[in-house]
């Protein structure tokens, strides 16, 4: 782990305080020393698996296809792309497709990469990276663990999407995404 330079303009580690750790994620609470000398403290939010995906589904008729999934943090339900995190020796691009095919009996034609993104990168530490998932067809049973929340899976249109998106789409990741997507389609 990198711990910083603060002559450098970086914020220097100067002790990692381990405050919380489960099977997902460990929290620390650094003492750090700030570019301007201050000394302080800095939470950081660190994943099980360092190799995190998220995939947007799209139809062959160009549908963005979204999950509806309950959130314990905000205490409510949003649509969301899929994601999740990479298993051992399994690469990203097959924990994408995993990922799809568990939370939704989604299958793609073609995945397409288009970058890697940090959700929150004032405290979690990771990175995840992002593909469209193009000609996606249903017709497998989703697996779902049995710690997901998901209640359904919804087509939208572009425009249903644009028009509706302060409703129920809460996550920054999904609009980010979409976004892309609409993109590369040039609208």
């Amino acid at each position: 782990m990198k711990r910083g330079d603060r002559k450098s303009g970086e914020i220097e580690i100067v002790n990692e305080n381990k405050i919380f750790e489960n099977q997902y994620t460990t929290i620390y609470n650094d003492d750090v020393v700030f570019p301007s000398d201050t000394k302080g403290t800095y939470i950081r939010v660190s994943t099980e698996t360092d190799k995190s995906v998220a995939v947007l589904p799209i139809t062959k008729d160009g549908n963005i296809i979204l999950i509806k999934t309950f959130r314990h943090a905000v205490r409510g339900w949003g649509y969301e792309a899929p994601k999740g995190g990479a298993m051992v020796n399994e690469n990203e691009e097959e924990a994408a497709r995993r990922e799809l095919l568990e939370e939704t009996g989604i299958v793609a034609k073609r995945l397409v990469y288009i970058g890697e993104f940090s959700e929150s990168p004032a405290i979690f530490c990771g990175k995840m990276k992002c593909y469209i998932a193009f000609d996606c067809r249903y017709g497998e049973k989703s697996d779902r663990e049995d710690t997901e929340t998901i209640s359904g899976v919804k087509e939208f249109s572009a425009s249903e999407y644009l028009r509706d998106f302060s409703m129920d789409y809460t996550d920054a990741m999904t609009h980010l995404l979409v976004y892309k997507y609409l993109e590369l389609k040039g609208i």
